[in-house]
């Protein structure tokens, strides 16, 4: 996919205007046509990815969500908010994990093409104004609602192949504490090996980053738990 730039954007909103005028563009025309010195099948592949325009019957043609950019941008408004919204959302800029640690913290890691359309957007001018404070909360509480959601479903794995283990290890199948409360201070009671029933508790942390990048979180009652349990491993 084409890089984000004040030109893609540009070239976006033409390529919306010429469908929007009723100029139907087979996905054959593609690689024949350009706008603005860039090719439309790069445009076009852009605006599928931020859900403006679709495929149907071989024919682009405009969703909802890209005549709602077109409009903002007929009635002068802030449809630079929308669009780039929509590329953070949806197309996910490497940088994007970053909002929710501050728009500085996102800003140092984008390139210069997509600084320029934040500061052209406004989102990024020294005194900030309460439309882009807004814009930058809104995509942080999604983005934070998205890796707490990946988060939940690492963790979940991790939790489902330490079950796996653990039957292997010993023959018994332990028990899935964290399915019915993540309030007991670990997740997995299991037993020590084949030939010893006693209790061994079990706090799963799963990453799926790099060992070196890895960390994980202990709370207070996990740390607790396994201070007070004969056998408890995390």
């Amino acid at each position: 996919m084409i890089r984000l730039s004040a030109n893609v954007i540009t070239s976006a909103i033409v390529l919306l205007q010429q469908l929007d005028n009723h100029r139907v563009i087979s996905l054959g025309e593609l690689a024949y046509c350009k706008i603005d010195s860039i090719a439309i099948e790069d445009i076009s592949d852009f605006c599928q990815r931020c859900c403006w325009v679709e495929v149907e019957a071989e024919k682009l043609i405009l969703t909802p969500r890209g005549e709602h950019i077109l409009q903002l941008y007929k009635n002068e408004e802030a449809y630079r908010l929308d669009m780039l919204e929509d590329y953070v959302l949806k197309c996910s800029p490497i940088w994007s994990s970053r909002i929710p640690y501050g728009r500085k913290e996102a800003s140092l890691f984008m390139s210069d093409d997509e600084r320029a359309c934040f500061f052209e957007a406004e989102l990024l001018n020294k005194n900030i104004d309460m439309i882009a404070l807004k814009w930058w909360d809104t995509l942080s509480t999604i983005i934070r609602g998205r890796s707490d959601q990946e988060n939940a479903k690492i963790g979940r794995e991790g939790e489902r192949r330490t079950v796996q283990y653990e039957k292997n290890r010993t023959g018994v199948s332990p028990k899935w504490i964290s399915i019915e409360s993540n309030l007991v201070g670990y997740d997995i009671q299991s037993q020590i090996d084949k030939n010893d029933a006693a209790p061994l508790l079990i706090e799963v942390k799963a990453s799926k980053n790099v060992l070196h990048d890895a960390c994980f979180y202990i709370t207070s009652h996990e740390w607790h738990v396994a201070c007070t349990s004969k056998s408890y491993i995390i």
